[in-house]
């Protein structure tokens, strides 16, 4: 990845050059299938809840751990995905927003 990758003199990534932020990459489906992944334990927490269980249990500490990390991993790639996006746009059709 760090061969498409341009930068500038400062180091900076030089978007009117750098095509990957706008490439569908194989980490974007890595994110989906943790998106899926934080999906599924969402529900296996919902499923063992509506069950009675209480904190205790050793599947809702499971379900809890699993869903707080992934869907952390997942927001955090999506936002910093999404702003790379956003910033290459502006940098590289500055001309169009003014």
């Amino acid at each position: 990845m760090n061969k498409k990758v341009v930068r500038n003199k400062l180091g900076n990534i030089d978007f009117k050059k750098s095509d990957i932020y706008f490439q569908w990459t194989r980490w974007d489906y890595v994110i989906i299938i943790a998106a899926a992944y934080t999906f599924l334990c969402i529900t296996g927490l919902f499923v063992f809840l509506l069950r009675g269980d209480n904190i205790d249990s050793p599947w809702i500490q499971f379900f809890i751990h699993q869903t707080f990390v992934f869907s952390l991993i997942t927001l955090t790639w999506f936002v910093t995905r999404i702003a790379y996006v956003f910033k290459g746009i502006k940098e590289r059709w500055s001309d169009e927003f003014e």
